[in-house]
C-alpha cells in the first residue's frame, strides 16, 4: 500500500487507518453486484499477491487493468473505483489520478461517491478539497459514519480542534450505530476505538479494539493467512502498545508464513 508513514512522520495514524479501509473496500464484494465485475475485482486481488522485486510495477499495472474491466462491467461497483484510484497513485499516474476522481462522483453522485473522493484525495493531502467532497456526501447522508470519522480526522489534522471534537464525536455515535445493527462487525469496533485512542479516552478505546482483535481471530480461525485481517491486528496491537505482537502480526501481514502465536 501506500506508504504515509514517510509523507507524515509521527503523524501518519490518520492515513494509516485510511489506507487500512482502502484495502478492506478494495477486497469487499457486496450482495447483488455484478458477477462478471467482481471476477475482474478478484483478479485485481490476485495480481496484488505479487508485489515484490522487478514484478511490483507489473503487478500493479495488471490490477490497474482489472480494475478498469470492472468498471466497464459495473460502473457503479465504488470498490472497482477504489482500487483504480490506489493503483493509480502506485503508479505515479497522477494527471489520470486527477481525471478519475473527478469521474468517480460524476458516474456515482452519491455519499458514497463522495466518500471515495474525500478518502483519496486525503491520500495526496489535498485536505481542502477532500473536506468539501465529505461535507458534500454528509449533505446527503448526515449518519455516514464513514464520511464523519475521515472529516474528523481532517479536521484534527488541520488542528481545528474544537470542530474536530464535535466531528469525532458525532462519528463515535455512528459507529455505535452500526454496532448495534451488526456487533460482529470487527471494523467498527477497532476504528470506534482508534478514535476513542484519539481522544485519550483510554479505557473506552481498550475495550473496543479488544472486541475488534475478538472478531478478527474468529476471522483468522476461518483464513489463518489472512493478509488484511493480519494487517489491521498489527494497527490494533500498535496502538495497545504491544508493540511485540504488533511487529509479529506486520510480519504476518507481509506474507512471513512462518508459525506465530499471539
Amino acid at each position: 500500500m501506500y506508504s504515509f508513514k514517510k509523507k507524515l512522520g509521527s503523524r501518519y495514524i490518520i492515513l494509516e487507518m485510511i489506507a487500512c479501509l482502502v484495502l478492506s473496500m478494495i477486497c469487499i464484494s457486496a450482495i447483488a453486484q455484478n458477477d462478471t465485475a467482481m471476477d475482474w475485482i478478484e483478479k485485481a486481488n490476485e495480481s496484488l499477491n505479487v508485489t515484490n522485486g522487478s514484478s511490483e510495477e507489473l503487478a500493479y499495472q495488471e490490477a490497474l487493468n482489472a480494475f478498469n474491466k470492472a468498471i466497464e462491467s459495473d460502473p457503479h461497483l465504488m470498490s472497482a473505483w477504489l482500487g483504480k484510484l490506489d493503483m493509480l497513485l502506485m503508479l505515479e499516474k497522477y494527471d489520470e489520478f486527477n481525471r478519475t476522481i473527478d469521474e468517480v462522483v460524476a458516474i456515482n453522485p452519491t455519499p458514497e461517491g463522495w466518500t471515495i473522493r474525500g478518502k483519496m484525495l486525503i491520500e495526496i493531502l489535498n485536505l481542502d478539497q477532500a473536506l468539501a467532497s465529505l461535507n458534500k456526501a454528509l449533505e446527503m447522508d448526515p449518519k455516514s459514519a464513514e464520511a464523519l470519522w475521515l472529516k474528523g480526522f481532517i479536521l484534527a489534522e488541520q488542528s481545528n480542534y474544537g470542530d474536530a471534537l464535535d466531528a469525532l464525536n458525532q462519528s463515535i455515535q455512528c459507529f455505535d450505530d452500526s454496532i448495534k445493527i451488526n456487533p460482529n462487525n470487527a471494523d467498527p469496533w477497532m476504528f470506534r476505538g482508534l478514535l476513542l485512542k484519539m481522544l485519550n479516552r483510554d479505557a473506552e478505546a481498550t475495550v473496543s479494539l479488544n472486541r475488534a482483535l475478538e472478531i478478527f481471530n474468529a476471522k483468522l480461525d476461518l483464513d489463518p493467512d489472512n493478509k488484511y485481517v493480519w494487517a489491521r491486528k498489527s494497527l490494533i496491537f500498535d496502538k495497545l502498545g504491544l508493540t511485540a505482537e504488533g511487529k509479529r502480526a506486520e510480519k504476518y501481514a507481509e506474507g512471513d508464513n512462518e508459525k506465530i502465536e499471539i
